[in-house]
């Protein structure tokens, strides 16, 4: 257990395992206890021995009582669509779908509807409609059932002032207390203010609407973005607590200006492109800016089909709300339901600490672009692919399997590799291929698994892994379909060395 798990076993420790596992009852009496091949093949097999646990995943107090900017939050874009973005259908149901997984941040596309209630839809185009009222009622039945962390509404709004007037009191009349539309706490009103923590915002919604008028941050101010009013303590600007125009007049904006000298409480959305330019022209800007202040960035228009884009390369900047399509179950999803699960699937992930930590060696130096880190140690992962047990379901038999082994993260840290092919065998293939990766960045690396049938050209089974949670040593990866749900019976068994440098 120690020299190939890296796990402590006692010997009163391992004489339990033996009896957990053994059913040979002269085995068992024998002494000391003894482990026969099946015992020893039940132990290999058992969930306890998976190379990765994500249902044992959960957050700790402590890890949640840090800025809101501090960490990376489950977001959706346009939340209410089913499918095609100029032409599918909308849905309510969709909110407490996406809210049930541990999403913490959904859309709403506000619109007036010609009976006098706002409406949300995709405007200008063939999206059906839903009614505004009956999408906040859903959020408020679902809003905290999978987490208590705060709920954040990015509101697109495109509503007159009197049906704007409408959604305050809906949102007011619905969600209650849990609606923040004021400063909640001294920090609000320090010389130095920032975002409150997750904790103290827990079972709380809070709102993310455009203003009227606002300064723009300098790194900001040659960009098209939509800037948003996030209150210190949580609300919309003074509008939406009031009932009044969700919108902030101009006199709001000085107010809050005046209350908080430096604006943590505003909110830029951009779209992917704009996002990957800021990038590539202010990579040390852009994380100075995610220290403090949230941004959000969501898929560029011409993704008409819902597609999404790589997540992993926008965390890496230290972008929190990297908004996805959640209707579409694709290799972007996969990693951020990867990312998620680290913390049990509450919504929030604390960010790296060279992000957010002064002492950190890397801080304010880190440039995801680079090719060399002096400051991080490298991390060598060797890897096995042994066997595969029921990789293709859809054809056990007759299946030819074979695996994309690939490294997601930084762009230095990306590679992708091969196996061999196994020839109609989906059943019980061995594979017995090895791979090697050079990790410079840990913290945002995934181990992306993929099963594809040669036979049908298909695949059949994935699974991403954060490497930080890979363990290591002998054990059986549970593999997951398309649709990122768990096949009973699909796993590989892998074996898996790390090595620092």
């Amino acid at each position: 257990m120690e020299s190939q798990q890296h796990e402590s076993c006692p010997l009163e420790a391992a004489k339990e395992l033996i009896l957990r596992f053994e059913t040979d009852p002269v085995l068992r009496s024998s002494g000391p206890p003894l482990l026969s091949y099946e015992g020893f093949a039940a132990f290999m097999n058992d969930a306890a021995n998976f190379a990765f646990r994500s249902e044992r995943l959960t957050p700790s107090d402590e890890d949640m009582h840090y800025p809101l900017a501090h960490y990376y939050v489950a977001s959706s874009h346009n939340t209410y669509l089913t499918g095609h973005q100029l032409k599918g259908e909308s849905s309510v149901e969709l909110y407490s779908q996406v809210l049930l997984t541990g999403c913490r941040c959904v859309e709403l596309d506000c619109w007036d509807g010609d009976d006098g209630q706002p409406m949300i839809y995709h405007g200008h185009t063939l999206t059906t409609k839903i009614p505004f009222r009956s999408v906040v009622e859903a959020i408020h039945r679902s809003a905290f059932v999978t987490s208590p962390y705060p709920v954040i509404l990015s509101v697109e709004n495109h509503c007159s002032v009197q049906q704007q007037a409408k959604m305050a009191q809906i949102f007011q009349y619905v969600f209650g207390d849990r609606l923040v539309s004021r400063f909640l706490f001294e920090s609000d009103f320090s010389d130095e203010p920032r975002l409150p923590s997750p904790s103290q915002l827990r079972y709380r919604i809070l709102l993310k609407n455009k203003k009227w008028h606002t300064e723009i941050p300098p790194m900001l101010a040659s960009l098209p973005s939509t800037v948003n009013v996030v209150n210190p303590g949580g609300g919309a600007g003074a509008g939406a607590g009031a009932g009044g125009p969700l919108k902030s007049s101009p006199q709001t904006s000085s107010s809050l200006s005046r209350k908080c000298r430096h604006p943590v409480f505003e909110c830029c959305s951009i779209n992917e492109t704009t996002a990957k330019k800021l990038c590539r022209k202010q990579p040390t800007s852009i994380l100075c800016h995610t220290e403090t202040q949230l941004l959000r960035t969501y898929p560029a228009g011409m993704r008409i089909d819902s597609s999404n884009f790589n997540p992993v390369l926008f965390w890496s900047f230290g972008i929190q709300m990297v908004a996805l399509n959640y209707q579409t179950e694709d290799a972007a999803l996969h990693l951020n339901t990867a990312l998620f699960e680290q913390m049990g699937r509450c919504g929030y992930v604390l960010k790296p600490a060279l992000m957010r930590d002064r002492t950190h060696v890397m801080y304010r130096r880190f440039n995801p672009w680079g090719k060399e880190f002096d400051g991080l140690h490298v991390l060598h992962v060797r890897l096995t692919i042994i066997s595969g047990q029921y990789v293709c379901p859809a054809n056990p038999s007759a299946g030819s399997p074979l695996l994309d082994v690939e490294m997601v993260g930084i762009p230095a840290d990306c590679v992708k590799h091969k196996s061999k092919m196994v020839q109609r065998n989906g059943i019980n293939p061995l594979f017995h291929d090895k791979f090697e990766f050079t990790v410079l960045f840990r913290d945002l690396a995934f181990l992306r698994l993929t099963v594809t049938d040669v036979a049908s050209n298909h695949v059949t089974a994935q699974r991403v892994i954060p490497i930080n949670y890979l363990r290591p040593g002998y054990r059986h990866v549970r593999l997951n379909n398309t649709q990122n749900q768990p096949l009973p019976l699909s796993s590989l068994f892998i074996h898996t060395k790390f090595e620092e440098e």
